[in-house]
């Protein structure tokens, strides 16, 4: 397997790659999953790479990933398998992406090797999980540089992060009296749309008009479109649209009022429950229900409609996808005043935005123990917070009823919603964002300071053995000291060492034994040769597994090094 060892490309970056995070499954897929899946699409087709590097410590998953970029883009590419572990590899990449906010484990093994040997890129998703708050909170001390970004998708996701991490740092001054500030950076770059795939044409239209002749819809009624997870517990709760669809249908006495609601239950409990609320609440708005999973229906739905809507109450709702998908494919929306809705559609330009009110920051502490002491689980406890969030229903069925009884401002606010869409979510140009970002926290590592001391404190718990108990030999060896001579049995003895395993407890600190076959070849041709000198003769070796091996071949008499041996702790450097 080729290894990736090619200059720096600061329009290129390695993929940590977890299949589930790119959405490879098609049942139940969340809204991260789906992002992560038109990323790397958007990355194969408009990075302008033909190299894709994949990080990761599983072969299966290579090979997923080079399926996955194989679906997205008919022009020839080679990818690259990059052990997780392989530093020496992710620093020639230069920017390593990974696709959750929490990069403190990241950042502390490559502080184990050079805290400057590459940049660390993650998004924000979800920002109410437990997990992830603990992992935000962690990066307020954890090694995460100035050349690191967490790319925030939204203004309200980059004061989440910050208010997180800010409250986490005031836990520091009061406990410790200590000032402590992230400097990482937080750009906020949304996640894009595929434009080409909501561009309306006659066929599209064509395939709208069939699907309401399917579902009984006259051609000349107004039809609203919800698009999502059906799942109450952690998307919005359905009772309020259903509420403002009732009292708009009342409003609007013999003029029908027609919801195509599209998604996937998560069981058949769940579906239902969501039926139960559609029937009690719902006497004379039609709701019509679709299979989110069906390729043909997803597709369709968007040119069966004539508006969007998306009443989200939910804390781990941080972007809102479907809303970008419907600005694409021209509709105009009602949205909830909440999260990144409120910043994605313009009220009375793209759609309406409908208020929201949620309790004070007085109170939640209730809350807060229920979460630490684990008597509620994840799912529980946003489904129990959103249902302290009000979205005000008679201003939805105001909206609801304006937008089924004006036209021409409907239409109008579909083309502008579709205008903001390619100004601003296309994702040619959100790569581009992404590139920009890349090559920027490349210069800020170049003009860091760059020292080659090698840090005591590499990851919590552990330390650097060589450092710490540096003082327990006498001589550490450098760069220039010699190797004066080569045993002349030295591939015997070398085949004598290999079979016990008492020699080889260090095995995964060695080169490969074919590689030190070769370096007892080369060396019995030319000694005495420094150790620097052998490093820049092989620099496809890892520099590390040279030194070890070395010093493994001096254990056991293969080599010898000459009396020129310095007490220098850190002038072996393995930093390539």
């Amino acid at each position: 397997m080729k290894r990736w060892t090619e200059p720096y490309d600061s329009r290129n970056c390695a993929l940590c790659y977890v299949p589930e995070a790119y959405g490879v499954q098609t049942e139940n897929i969340l809204g991260r999953q789906s992002a992560g899946r038109e990323f790397l699409a958007a990355f194969a087709r408009h990075s302008g790479c033909n190299d894709f590097l994949c990080v990761t410590s599983d072969v299966d998953a290579h090979r997923i990933f080079r399926g996955q970029i194989a679906s997205f883009r008919e022009a020839p590419f080679t990818t690259y398998d990059i052990n997780v572990n392989d530093l020496y590899s992710l620093h020639h990449a230069g920017t390593v992406f990974w696709p959750d906010p929490l990069l403190g484990r990241l950042a502390w093994m490559r502080r184990s090797w050079r805290a400057s040997a590459y940049s660390l890129c993650g998004i924000t998703h979800t920002l109410s999980e437990g997990d992830v708050v603990v992992g935000l909170q962690s990066m307020v001390t954890d090694p995460v540089e100035p050349w690191d970004a967490i790319v925030c998708t939204s203004q309200i996701a980059k004061k989440t992060v910050k208010s997180i991490m800010e409250d986490w740092a005031h836990y520091y001054k009061d406990r410790f009296n200590a000032k402590i500030e992230s400097d990482f950076q937080t750009p906020v770059i949304p996640i894009g749309v595929d434009l080409p795939r909501f561009e309306k044409t006659s066929s599209k239209v064509e395939g709208g008009r069939s699907l309401r002749s399917r579902l009984s819809i006259p051609d000349d009624a107004v039809v609203g479109l919800y698009f999502g997870r059906l799942n109450f517990l952690s998307k919005s709760h359905p009772t309020p649209m259903f509420m403002a669809f009732e009292e708009a249908a009342q409003r609007l006495g013999d003029t029908p009022v027609h919801l195509i609601i599209v998604g996937q239950f998560n069981n058949s409990i769940l579906k239902q429950e969501y039926e139960d609320l559609a029937g009690k609440f719902c006497a004379r708005a039609k709701i019509h229900w679709l299979n989110g999973n069906d390729p043909f229906d997803s597709r369709d739905c968007w040119y069966a409609a004539d508006y969007f809507i998306s009443l989200s109450d939910n804390m781990q709702e941080t972007f809102g996808m479907t809303v970008v998908e419907a600005m694409a494919a021209g509709l105009p929306c009602i949205v909830s005043e909440w999260s990144a809705l409120k910043e994605n559609i313009a009220d009375a330009r793209t759609g309406y935005v409908i208020p929201t009110t949620m309790p004070p920051q007085t109170v939640g502490a209730g809350h807060v123990r229920r979460s630490i002491f684990q008597i509620d689980s994840f799912s529980d406890t946003v489904a129990s917070l959103s249902q302290t969030v009000g979205v005000d229903i008679r201003i939805c069925a105001a909206a609801i009823e304006q937008m089924i009884a004006d036209k021409d401002k409907r239409d109008e606010m579909g083309r502008q919603a579709r205008h903001d869409a390619e100004q601003r979510f296309d994702w040619a140009k959100i790569i581009r964002e992404y590139q920009d970002l890349w090559k920027n926290l490349e210069d800020i590592r170049q003009e860091a300071f760059r020292s080659n001391n090698i840090a005591k404190v590499s990851y919590p718990g552990q330390l650097n053995p060589f450092v710490v108990y540096g003082d327990f030999a006498n001589h550490h060896i450098s760069d220039n000291a010699q190797i004066i001579w080569v045993n002349e049995n030295a591939e015997d003895l070398l085949d004598t060492l290999w079979q016990n395993i008492s020699h080889l407890t260090i095995a995964f600190s060695l080169l490969p034994l074919k590689e030190i076959r070769k370096l007892i070849t080369a060396l019995a041709e030319d000694v005495p040769i420094n150790l620097g000198a052998v490093a820049d003769r092989h620099p496809l070796w890892d520099k590390e597994k040279l030194c070890f091996s070395l010093c493994w071949m001096l254990k056991y008499n293969l080599v010898g090094i000459g009396n020129d041996l310095s007490y220098e702790p850190h002038a072996w450097t393995v930093a390539g």
